[in-house]
């Protein structure tokens, strides 16, 4: 009865993926003439905010439990063009129950995918600091593909650092994202017709 009701609860968290993704291609879908070709291609990791929600699955240790969760986080470029830091919270499913999830990362731009016509994305290294509720705090990070500003693909892994029954089991997770807000910048430009 609880694997069937995880399984309904991982679809239920898909389709809020694919619907938040699809909400989220049409906002960030600029209008036919909104924008100049001179204009300049946004830089990675830009100052300011940004708000991802991320759905991970994956397993726990060498018996291969499933585990998944969705995280909003709140992420800030401290450095930018280079560093972000954030937090992130939500539910998780894991070893069968369902348990809260929050923590800290810290993210470093490692590589940006240019072309003619400016940047499309960027691979950008994470690290990061978990606690489970009613479980152990978790260290670890991986790395994210970012496309357009817009879609997370990540894959991370995590080791529990605080003793469950005597193990320290391993988290392995393959994570899809989607940026659903970003910070407004202010804008320097003194022309009220010209769209920010």
């Amino acid at each position: 009865m609880v694997g069937m009701s995880a399984v309904m609860f991982m679809q239920s968290l898909l389709r809020l993926a694919c619907t938040l993704t699809l909400i989220g291609v049409v906002a960030h879908t600029p209008c036919m003439g909104q924008h100049g070709a001179t204009e300049t291609a946004q830089p990675e990791f830009p100052k300011g905010w940004r708000f991802p929600i991320e759905l991970s699955q994956g397993f726990v240790g060498e018996g291969a439990v499933y585990a998944g969760s969705v995280g909003f986080g709140a992420d800030y470029a401290i450095l930018p063009g280079h560093l972000r830091l954030g937090a992130m919270a939500g539910p998780a499913f894991v070893n069968g129950s369902f348990k809260g999830l929050g923590g800290l990362r810290l993210a470093w731009r490692v590589k940006t995918f240019n072309t003619a016509l400016g940047s499309w994305g960027n691979l950008h290294l994470n690290a990061e600091h978990l606690w489970l509720t009613g479980g152990p705090a978790l260290l670890g990070g991986g790395a994210t593909v970012e496309a357009g500003a817009l879609v997370l693909l990540g894959l991370n892994g995590y080791w529990s650092y605080t003793a469950e029954s005597g193990q320290h089991p391993g988290y392995f997770q393959f994570c899809l994202g989607l940026n659903i807000l970003k910070g407004r910048s202010k804008s320097t430009n003194d022309d009220p017709f010209s769209n920010p």
